[in-house]
């Protein structure tokens, strides 16, 4: 694992900082993409590539994720939709994706889907849940805290090192798990394989 494209249009605030531990108050102000990749070379000795851009279509994400062997997908925005460019713009590129997102009680880990037909599956179910979704939910904003996304960060960093390296089994490989935190307990919710 030595290069990273870091890909965001956001800026460091102060309300980052407190589950967003990359970040100091020093940063404020300055884009996210530019201060992590600048952390990863000095601390880890690798390749890293700031692009300052927020992602509009799966064309553009598919065009900046060339040659890439893993997409993660850890955004929020833009709502209802990025999970749908970076899906496709996988499928485009022909590399695989990994998902992952943080709510007030529990976290979500994967899925990973690694070919076409997982993709295409993860799709179809995006676009169910979406259609679902316009008519009776309500977007909000819930608030996140260092906790919280500090494990599910790790579960999905893990299971990329383990699927780059090849060193074991995905515990997500075309499927959702969802980790509660007050039971500490993970569950299956969903899997994206032909059946």
């Amino acid at each position: 694992m030595g290069s990273f494209v870091l890909i965001d249009f956001d800026k460091v605030s102060m309300n980052n900082l407190n589950r967003q531990f990359v970040f100091s108050a020093q940063d404020i102000g300055q884009y996210k993409s530019d201060i992590l990749a600048q952390r990863l070379m000095e601390n880890q000795k690798v390749e890293a590539r700031p692009i300052i851009s927020e992602i509009t279509s799966s064309r553009q994400l598919a065009k900046l994720a060339k040659g890439a062997d893993l997409i993660i997908c850890c955004a929020d925005e833009p709502k209802g939709a990025i999970q749908s460019y970076v899906a496709n713009a996988a499928v485009k590129a022909g590399t695989s994706a990994l998902f992952g997102a943080v709510g007030i009680n529990s976290g979500i880990i994967g899925p990973l889907l690694k070919d076409r037909s997982s993709l295409q599956i993860y799709l179809r179910w995006l676009r169910k849940v979406h259609s679902v979704c316009k008519k009776i939910i309500i977007p909000a904003r819930f608030p996140s805290n260092g906790i919280t996304n500090s494990i599910i960060a790790d579960l999905i960093a893990w299971e990329a090192f383990q699927y780059l390296a090849k060193i074991g089994p995905s515990k997500v490989d075309a499927c959702i798990l969802n980790f509660n935190f007050k039971s500490f307990e993970l569950t299956k919710k969903q899997e994206f394989r032909k059946k």
